[in-house]
């Protein structure tokens, strides 16, 4: 069976030939708009003159372009976010947010101490360590793949049991700012 290669969009413009621009196509969200750019680009005199004699020009426009087209997604490994060498017990580092939600990665050395969030729902992937958590009236051991449903207005803790800090991504819905966590008065 031949191996499949991913599928690739080709500009070449026959006017200018040294030109070939090759990029992946989920990199293209909107090859109409770009193909339309590049056209009108070509299409003008004035703007293969000064290509032909400025080349940098092409390519700042190129670039911008395509950045342009990028939005704001982005991919990030979680192995490439660590916590500083010091911090006290909770260190959080917000990957993202918007209106709708929020994601954190969050390392715990110790524990968390038993609360709740009164509009929020939050959900918890375990990425590093091991820990005890308590949810509501129920509690169980948290290994690395877990993962955690955790209702609004839930209360809810964790104890770390490993050698190594806990390492979760937490991603909360709505948008997290801290104002409708309540910690649990008896502790």
């Amino acid at each position: 069976m031949d191996e499949i290669s991913p599928m690739r969009r080709t500009l070449n413009f026959q006017s200018f030939p040294i030109i070939r621009l090759t990029l992946p196509s989920n990199l293209l969200p909107n090859p109409g708009s770009f193909t339309v750019f590049f056209i009108c680009l070509f299409l003008s005199e004035y703007t293969l003159e000064m290509i032909s004699t400025k080349p940098y020009l092409l390519i700042f426009l190129t670039t911008f372009l395509f950045l342009g087209s990028l939005h704001a997604q982005q991919v990030v490994p979680h192995q490439n976010i660590q916590a500083p060498a010091e911090y006290e017990n909770i260190y959080v580092h917000q990957i993202a947010a918007d209106s709708l939600s929020s994601s954190f990665i969050i390392f715990i050395k110790q524990e968390v101490k038993m609360h709740k969030h009164e509009w929020h729902t939050e959900n918890v992937v375990i990425l590093e360590g091991e820990g005890v958590m308590t949810l509501g009236s129920d509690r169980f051991v948290l290994h690395p793949g877990d993962v955690i449903f955790i209702p609004k207005n839930t209360w809810h803790s964790v104890q770390v049991s490993s050698d190594i800090p806990l390492k979760v991504l937490s991603i909360q819905s709505p948008n997290f700012d801290g104002s409708d966590r309540v910690i649990y008065k008896n502790q």
